[in-house]
């Protein structure tokens, strides 16, 4: 049987240095960078959507104006989630349900022209793992700290 080795306290009243566990598994540490990336990125595809309508031509209104209002919630709620990357984490939330919106938006809001069909499609999906990836990197960092 192996046995689990720990290193002695430092004179110095410096905590003990965490070994493995036994086995050779590592031990994960989450990093706050990690939420704050996510959130950036977020950011920016909020950017995205508020431009998309502009770059890609849509003709219908609706679309249009879900995108554009879409992307001012995203894009403000990831600046927010960058600035404090281990608080509000509901915001990332929010960006996760604007994510499943976007998913199922043209098939309520129709007519729905292709290019914004998919690009609500792919930045919906996109949306959902950045914000849930992003709150879940900011709980796991908060609850080792």
């Amino acid at each position: 049987m192996a046995e689990r080795r720990t290193t002695p306290p430092n004179p110095r009243g410096a905590e003990r240095e965490q070994v493995p566990p036994p086995g050779g598994a590592a031990v994960h540490r989450a990093d706050p960078s990690t939420a704050k990336h996510m959130a950036a990125f977020s950011a920016g595809l909020g950017a995205w959507l508020i431009l998309a309508p502009f770059l890609l031509g849509y003709d219908t209104a609706g679309a249009l104006w879900n995108d554009v209002v879409c992307g001012i919630i995203v894009l403000g709620l990831g600046i927010l989630r960058y600035t404090k990357p281990l608080e509000n984490v509901g915001a990332s939330y929010t960006n996760a349900g604007v994510g499943f919106w976007l998913l199922f938006a043209p098939f309520f809001l129709l007519p729905y022209e292709v290019a914004a069909y998919w690009n609500d499609i792919v930045v919906g999906a996109l949306l959902i793992i950045t914000g849930l990836g992003s709150a879940l990197a900011a709980r796991r960092a908060a609850a080792i700290r």
